[in-house]
């Protein structure tokens, strides 16, 4: 009897350890309060009652979802949102994950965390480890996507279907859905039609810089990072790396319209500026590279594959290059596509290139580092720029909007239109942006009122591009702005913990006080130094502008007084080298004019006293450029040297100014990223700097971590040992 009783306790306990349990999240449900996800207690309670599917939810911790497994007798997860009732509201991640996610429904469609979505957005969220196995439209993160917008998100695992719709993210994405910055890994299997490695089936619909490196097999419209894509539907900038297996025999119903990127393109649907890599198997008419099959009015432009990488020298639709050519910028540049550091092709900077990024093919810069400027001139008004987000918080018809009224300088600026019976609850969201821990930032921008009234605005930031987010204090506030001149704001960022924040403006104001416009915003490392003075007209006397390292003197004489701030940032300022040149100091100057007009000449000196990294005055070059999306140039060495403080002349315009070095002057990089792995008896090191080209020539050593068989103050355990000068951003060390 003893004996019985143990193993019911042992069973209860069991029962007990891996029930699910709704737990009520705190909050309420609102846009400006969200119902806070915190674990996963609160993360099945939005799923067990469809009455919940219309709310506003941020989650605010990592989740592990592995007890899901043993949920509804080995069923796990049931999905939120179904073909009766949608999910219609709005889920924030704030950039935290869900792992291990498991659901075994092979019989039931609509299937994934959210299993069919209407008018919902769902944001920065990342799911890990999922295992997930449904019958029709099946995804990691959404089934079925209808009229819904997906951004920054992404979803790593194993994911099956049975039936038609498959996606390592989205199993259908339909009805002017979009779907941005997004990623999928791991594997992707169906057994019928429309299966991809980020979405099954794309559908009047829009896909943008986005990519799968999941691997794919399926049986017909199989692609590296769509099934399907038809009716009107636009994949852009955008890539697959997986590789790609149709299943069937050739001739067969199966084994049909598999591609690199795309399985099928028709019905007026395009392709543009997007590349694939994996390898394409199969035998039938229809596998491509790039494309399987481009159907009725298929549309693909500026598109390539790898020939050699994908085994595959025919394509649908596309261009075939060679593996050397794939990872050249200049065979995409040339196509038109926008790149870090170039400005030919707009401002954007949908993708940046790296031999040691990506296996050296062309990625996507999701986000950015500082210093950075926007100035909404990049794009056609209405559109936003690239990566920036606008909430109508207040859900009346009024919001932020790119406009060409009213700019403080070029061709567009943002506006809040006014409503004559609503108070503004309005938000701004920049894109994200790579901030450290205890680094300060300056946030800088242009704001002004229309003709009458009085604005409210506010900056904050946070984790993510909702209101919920922007949990910071104001970084900048102004409750009665009644100036219709542009006015300089400023506040400045320092954050606990690095990571990928947002920026937020805010307008507040109360009805009926007509309309706000804000233009020219930028963000930097806050200057080390930062100094105003004004030089007077037909003055030629040098000017040292203290505290800064720089002395400003004009040769040939201005006419009018100018009044200059000199700047320096201890920092890197990014962009590419000059030919000739292997990198650029971590430490660059800002000349701006505050009033006057420039009609002279004037020579400049720096003093680089405090440069790291100058061994050789005489072959440090001065580089200048407009400003942080602009391209350096080169001015050559100095004119003239005296002590460290060097001199160049012939200069009428101001800017910014660097200092770029060669062999002969090793300026220290900053040092991104750096990552080591184990492989068998091997530690393979990979690291990433912030200027330096291709990361040539990097001398790396090593040493033992034992402790001083001497004890303290003795030599430990072995001194510093020289690997190997090495030409990239690869070491293996033995």
């Amino acid at each position: 009897m003893k004996k019985i009783i143990a193993i019911l306790f042992f069973q209860i306990i069991m029962l007990t350890a891996y029930a699910q349990t709704p737990t009520p999240p705190s909050g309420s449900g609102t846009l400006v309060d969200p119902y806070k996800i915190e674990n996963l207690n609160n993360l099945y309670w939005i799923a067990e009652n469809s009455a919940r599917w219309a709310s506003n939810y941020i989650q605010i911790a990592d989740i592990n979802a592995a007890a899901t497994s043993s949920w509804f007798s080995g069923a796990g997860w049931t999905p939120i949102g179904n073909s009766t009732t949608q999910f219609t509201g709005t889920y924030d991640g704030q950039n935290y994950t869900i792992t291990g996610l498991f659901i075994n429904r092979a019989l039931t469609n609509y299937i994934g965390l959210f299993g069919y979505t209407n008018g919902a957005l769902i944001a920065s969220l990342h799911l890990t480890s999922v295992s997930i196995t449904g019958h029709d439209v099946v995804g990691g993160l959404v089934g079925y996507n209808y009229s819904s917008t997906i951004s920054n998100c992404s979803s790593s695992g194993a994911i099956i279907g049975y039936d038609n719709g498959v996606g390592g993210l989205v199993g259908s994405n339909g009805s002017t859905s979009t779907i941005s910055n997004c990623y999928s890994t791991g594997s992707v299997t169906g057994t019928v039609f429309d299966i991809g490695g980020l979405v099954g089936h794309n559908n009047w619909s829009s896909i943008t810089s986005s990519y799968s490196t999941a691997s794919v097999t399926g049986s017909a419209s199989v692609g590296g990072l769509v099934g399907w894509n038809t009716n009107l539907a636009t994949i852009a900038n955008s890539y697959a790396t997986g590789t790609v297996t149709g299943t069937s025999s050739p001739g067969s119903v199966g084994e049909k319209q598999v591609g690199g990127l795309v399985g099928v393109d028709d019905g007026n649907a395009t392709i543009s500026k997007s590349y694939s890599t994996g390898v394409v198997t199969g035998s039938h008419v229809d596998h491509g590279g790039l494309v399987g099959s481009s159907g009725s009015l298929g549309n693909v432009t500026n598109s390539f594959w790898d020939t050699e990488s994908s085994l595959k020298a025919n394509s649908n639709g596309g261009t075939g290059k060679s593996t050397a050519q794939m990872k050249t910028q200049s065979t995409f540049t040339g196509s038109g596509w926008d790149f870090l550091y170039e400005i030919a092709n707009g401002t954007n900077d949908y993708w940046g290139i790296d031999a040691s990024l990506n296996n050296g093919y062309p990625y996507l810069n999701f986000t950015k580092t500082s210093p950075y400027v926007q100035n909404f001139d990049g794009v056609t008004a209405p559109t936003l720029p690239y990566g920036w987000y606008v909430e109508n918080t207040n859900e009346d018809s009024k919001q932020w909007a790119n406009t060409t009224f009213f700019t403080h300088s070029g061709l567009n600026s943002m506006q809040y239109s006014y409503s004559n019976t609503d108070a503004a609850d309005d938000w701004l969201f920049s894109t994200g942006f790579n901030l450290a821990e205890g680094i300060t930032y300056e946030v800088t921008f242009w704001y002004k009122k229309e003709s009458f009234g009085s604005e409210k605005l506010e900056v904050k930031y946070g984790l993510s591009q909702t209101a919920a987010s922007m949990t910071s204090a104001a970084i900048f506030s102004d409750e009665n702005i009644t100036s219709d001149t542009y006015t300089k704001g400023t506040g400045t960022i320092t954050v606990l913990s690095s990571g990928i924040y947002y920026i937020g403006w805010h307008c507040f104001s109360l009805a009926n006080q007509g309309d706000l416009y804000l233009d020219d915003i930028s963000i930097r490392v806050q200057p080390a130094a930062s100094i105003t003075l004004t030089i007077p007209g037909s003055s030629v006397d040098p000017l040292v502008y203290t505290g800064t390292g720089a002395t400003l003197q004009f040769t040939i004489a201005n006419n009018d007084p100018l009044d200059l701030t000199i700047a320096t940032i201890v920092s890197s300022p990014g962009g590419t080298p000059p030919d000739g040149l292997t990198n650029i100091a971590d430490h660059y100057w800002t000349v701006t004019v505050n009033s006057g007009g420039v009609n002279g000449t004037y020579s400049i000196s720096f003093d680089v006293a405090d440069v790291a990294g100058v061994l050789n005055l005489a072959t440090l070059h001065l580089l200048k450029r407009d400003d942080a999306i602009g391209i350096w140039t080169d001015y050559g060495v100095a004119s003239s040297i005296s002590g460290t403080l060097l001199t160049w002349t012939g200069f009428t315009s101001f800017s910014e100014f660097g200092l770029g070095g060669d062999d002969a002057n090793p300026l220290p990089v900053e040092l991104t990223s750096f990552t080591a792995s184990v492989l068998e008896s091997k530690v393979i090191l990979n690291w990433q700097t912030a200027t330096e080209v291709n990361n040539y020539g990097f001398e790396v050593e090593r040493t033992s971590p034992r402790p001083s068989p001497q004890g303290e103050g003795g030599e430990a355990g072995r001194g510093w040992e020289k690997i190997g000068f090495v030409q990239d951003t690869e070491i293996v060390i033995r």
